[in-house]
């Protein structure tokens, strides 16, 4: 191995397998990382082909930090499929070296995952979601990033440091790109809870103290039209409408969007992981010279 840290990355997954698998290329998992009081898990990344050759050694690679991370590589780990991103990210870098990623994926904490999706807290009939959305960017930021960073040849920039998630996982990933835009300079939302921040998302994204368009965060958001029940009163998905709006604010703020509205799109991880391909294609292609 060329790039080394004090850090005990295994290959993943490990011989004898004891269950089928469905990872591709080169997957490395750090097992039992905690920080911030959160709850341990293990961390999974991808690395791209390049990484590991001599003649590539001094080349750094754009990151994407990507949410519920079980159902990233491998069908064995996920609760609900996986969304193939080591197929998709090896595929590209088979094309084109340009566009080689590293891609980490970051479990959620079971039953604390809407806990820590959420950045606000929520009362109802049930009692009170304490959101520990900011506890657990702080662990994102503060402990895996610099675990990464330290084992991996990374680029640092933050326009080549994406985060990405889906639901709840987009949620969060939105508010760590209006609140941390020096650290995530691209944000994949994968059909997002924007509902779930019942207006707070929306008035963040609006009148955030950090200026939007002066730090030049690029988005991707999208939703389908067969997600949730709930209609307009225009007969319009309410998840659209929602999504709609968000995008709506983030133009108005100067920012560079892609918005797409899948007419067949339901919420699942088959749908995202059609869509998953167009996100990651958008993240490479505007990224900063590579040194």
């Amino acid at each position: 191995m060329l790039f080394m840290s004090s850090h005990s990355w295994e290959t993943y997954p490990q011989h004898p397998f004891t269950k089928p698998h469905t990872v591709t290329g080169d997957v490395r998992v750090l097992r039992n990382v905690a920080g911030n009081d959160l709850a341990a898990r293990d961390i999974y990344v991808y690395l791209p082909p390049s990484h590991e050759q001599p003649r590539y050694k001094k080349h750094r690679y754009p990151v994407l930090y990507m949410q519920d991370g079980q159902n990233v590589f491998d069908d064995t780990l996920s609760f609900a499929g996986e969304w193939g991103a080591d197929e998709t990210a090896q595929r590209f870098a088979t094309a084109s070296r340009k566009r080689e990623c590293i891609i980490v994926a970051i479990p959620n904490a079971g039953a604390d995952r809407m806990s820590e999706y959420s950045p606000w807290s929520r009362s109802n009939p049930r009692g009170t979601l304490i959101g520990k959305g900011d506890a657990y960017l702080d662990f994102v930021t503060h402990t895996v990033k610099p675990i990464i960073d330290l084992s991996f040849r990374t680029q640092l920039q933050a326009e080549a440091t994406g985060i990405a998630g889906s639901s709840l996982g987009g949620l969060i990933a939105l508010y760590a790109t209006f609140t941390r835009p020096h650290i995530f300079g691209f944000c994949a939302a994968f059909s997002p809870a924007i509902w779930f921040a019942a207006g707070q998302l929306d008035t963040l994204a609006r009148h955030s103290a950090i200026p939007l368009a002066a730090t030049h965060p690029r988005f991707y958001l999208d939703m389908g039209w067969r997600e949730g029940k709930a209609r307009t009163a225009d007969g319009i998905p309410a998840m659209i409408a929602d999504t709609r709006r968000l995008h709506g604010i983030l133009r108005e703020r100067g920012c560079a969007v892609s918005y797409v509205e899948d007419r067949a799109g339901r919420h699942n991880e088959t749908d995202w992981r059609r869509r998953f391909p167009k996100a990651l294609r958008l993240f490479l292609d505007h990224l900063p010279k590579r040194v």
